[in-house]
């Protein structure tokens, strides 16, 4: 579940780096966007990706 902060952040949000593996499709939910890869891309573009979003 995502419930909106209390208190106002003060850092920045940061992503945990990951690795991808061959396997299932991933779906990363961001505001409005969804991103979808398969377990095949490189997590560096995976990464890129999800900055865009």
């Amino acid at each position: 579940m995502v419930a909106p902060l209390a208190e106002a952040r003060i850092k920045p949000v940061k992503f945990a780096r990951f690795d991808a593996v061959a396997g299932d499709m991933v779906e990363i939910i961001v505001g409005d966007v969804v991103v979808r890869a398969g377990g095949d891309v490189a997590a560096d573009r995976l990464i890129r990706a999800v900055r865009a979003a």
